[in-house]
């Protein structure tokens, strides 16, 4: 008995190592990884207006709410106002952002961002309007 709880307990530690190190091959954290990885190449990609577009044309506006907010993430990066990493949050996106001149406006168009995507909003067209030309005030300042 005392062999068999040893050997429990030795597979427990082994178990946790491999979950908190990540180190499974088949696992979760690949796929989103690799999901990071699929948003930083969109982010990145320079038909983000396109996909605006298409959005809108669609009557697909979190999409677009999302495109918006990704372009505004580029424009930054480009400015070397921000930093862009897959792996970095929106929280962290403004704390870069805080001493900048435009941090309010960013704070609004974030929060804007997160209740309509995460949120699951969806906004109507009006409302989209007015998101949308915040985003295009901020974006040509």
């Amino acid at each position: 008995i005392v062999y068999l709880l040893l050997a429990l307990l030795a597979a427990f530690i082994i178990y946790q190592v491999l979950v908190v190190n990540n180190l499974f091959i088949f696992s979760r954290s690949s796929k989103k990884k690799a999901a990071a990885f699929a948003d930083e190449e969109e982010a990145l990609a320079d038909d983000l207006d396109e996909k605006i577009a298409r959005a809108i044309d669609n009557h697909e506006l979190r999409y677009a709410v999302r495109y918006l907010y990704l372009k505004t993430l580029k424009v930054l990066n480009d400015r070397n106002l921000i930093r862009f990493n897959s792996q970095a949050t929106n929280r962290d996106y403004l704390q870069q952002m805080r001493q900048s001149p435009g941090f309010k406006e960013f704070n609004f168009l974030t929060e804007a961002y997160e209740y309509v995507w995460y949120g699951e909003f969806e906004p109507n067209r009006s409302q989209f309007d007015m998101i949308h030309e915040n985003f295009n005030y901020f974006i040509k300042r």
